[in-house]
């Protein structure tokens, strides 16, 4: 079975109902859910979270919750599997603030469709020294445009920079299997850029400069979709995650001026001149597969047998496994997982992943004496009304399996400080829409987070009836029933048809 890991096919695939299994002492935690389609995640160095949506939204998660308002919402063409792909934090965004995204611009005279001007691009962004949660829309610099793309599929995204302050990105094939060898476009390849010395961003030794018909951009090619990966902490040795077609998917740690070989060679092909990936494996005969995700544990909380590993995933197949750098050696960790994306070390030392079925964050936790997590259930009642709404909050129906005492912290999604106790009622003054959120936690280093309640201030929602049919009616087989219905509004009154 073929996987093209688009955004059109790839939810097609057959699923299997999934119950995750983790080694002993792990769990997983729904952290935030609600999110469009979703495309990537990385920590800023300030331990907030950034998840991309394939429409252009950068949304945060800060201290657990999922932030109502966008980062950054960017134009983007939508057709297939074009969107937005990743972001990257400068080295230096603790002071200058920049951030870089990776996506397919709109053609605004023919948007989302497969013929049309719309290119691939990288730009730079900077957050408001204001408000660290929104980045100013006017601060777009574009570090590099008209990257290319043919048929909508196989973008790539994995990006970071190394320890020699270079930008590395991986640029799909974009469906053109020839692009992967054609060393003079930018599809098929990863590229290696100085970004800090915009707008001459081509480091001066870059394998392929000063070539006729070659791009100095390429620092290595031969790759199909390099869509995940991450490069080693303390060092600039990319890996890269290459999602693979018919046969095999690819874990390749990329080295200067390095042929990779596809379209010619999927998987270890032993070729001279080509080099193979540290580890492949290979789809099987009944599922498809996308390798994804990639990070380098660096925290403490796994114990050693995981530090330094590196976590991959596979959205179709439902797990994640550790790849061993020293040995060459892959162990599996979990299994019967929903369509996994991206993973992430987070600064807490937990695991972190997406699953795009669930548009939900998960966070993987061990917990010492298999402490399990408690269950949190929320609700709120009025949830829309005018200013100064008045709504009562609950946290009955949270648990936990094992007996231990809950404590609730409640995000109220104004501003306003956060809330304690099973039962808080709170005030909404000023107009908006906001979203309300329970973390409980049972002393023990368990937590769990409730799915957010929406709250709308400034507007009531709208009442609906159906008159016809009615309760009672019963109908025969082809006969046509006619359906009728009335709408009013407290604040409009009746509503027009």
């Amino acid at each position: 079975m073929k996987c093209e890991f688009d955004f059109v096919s790839e939810a097609l695939e057959p699923r299997r109902l999934l119950s995750a299994v983790f080694p002993a002492g792990f769990q997983q935690t729904k952290i935030a859910s609600g999110f469009g389609t979703l495309t990537s995640s990385t920590f800023a160095p300030d331990g907030r979270l950034f998840v991309t949506q394939k429409n252009g939204d950068v949304r945060v998660v800060e201290n657990g919750v999922l932030l109502a308002n966008p980062f950054l919402h960017l134009n983007v063409d939508t057709y297939s599997g074009r969107g937005l792909f990743s972001i990257a934090f400068d080295p230096g965004f603790a002071q200058n603030r920049f951030v870089y995204v990776y996506y397919v611009r709109q053609d605004n005279a023919n948007p989302n469709v497969k013929d049309n001007a719309s290119q691939a691009r990288l730009s730079r962004f900077t957050a408001s020294a204001g408000n660290p949660n929104v980045a100013d829309p006017a601060s777009e610099v574009v570090m590099l445009d008209d990257i290319g793309h043919d048929s909508g599929i196989h973008e790539g995204g994995a990006s970071g920079f190394g320890a020699d302050g270079k930008f590395y990105i991986g640029i799909g094939d974009n469906g053109t299997h020839a692009n992967a060898q054609d060393l003079s476009v930018l599809p098929g390849k990863v590229l290696r850029l100085n970004l800090s010395n915009f707008p001459n961003i081509v480091p001066a030794d870059n394998p392929f400069v000063g070539q006729a018909n070659v791009r100095p951009e390429i620092y290595a090619y031969g790759f199909r979709n390099p869509y995940t990966g991450q490069i080693r902490p303390g060092t600039s040795n990319f890996y890269i995650n290459d999602v693979g077609e018919n046969s095999w998917e690819e874990i390749n740690q990329v080295q200067r001026g390095g042929d990779y070989g596809w379209p010619g060679t999927e998987g270890v092909g032993g070729k001279p001149g080509e080099i193979d990936p540290l580890y492949s494996y290979a789809h099987t005969s009944q599922f498809s597969a996308a390798i994804v995700g990639g990070a380098f544990y660096t925290g403490n909380n796994f114990g050693a047998a995981y530090s330094g590993k590196y976590f991959f995933g596979d959205h179709v197949q439902g797990f994640i496994k550790v790849f061993d750098p020293a040995t060459s050696t892959v162990g599996n960790f979990a299994t019967g997982l929903v369509t996994p994306l991206d993973i992430d070390v987070g600064p807490d030392g937990n695991l972190y992943y997406l699953s795009y079925n669930e548009s939900a964050l998960y966070r993987i936790t061990y917990a010492s004496g298999a402490n399990r997590n408690p269950v949190a259930v929320s609700a709120g009642s009025p949830t829309d009304g005018l200013a100064n709404l008045s709504v009562q909050f609950s946290a009955t129906g949270s648990s936990d399996p094992d007996n231990d005492p809950l404590g609730y912290s409640w995000s109220f999604g104004d501003g306003s400080p956060l809330g304690s106790g099973a039962a808080p009622s709170h005030t909404y003054t000023a107009n908006g829409e906001y979203l309300a959120v329970l973390i409980v936690s049972d002393g023990r280093g368990g937590s769990a987070a409730a799915s957010p309640i929406k709250v709308t201030v400034g507007n009531r929602a709208p009442l609906a009836s159906i008159v016809t049919p009615t309760a009672s009616t019963t109908y025969q087989s082809e006969q046509t029933i006619a359906f009728s219905g009335t709408g009013s509004d407290p604040d409009e009154g009746a509503l027009p048809d």
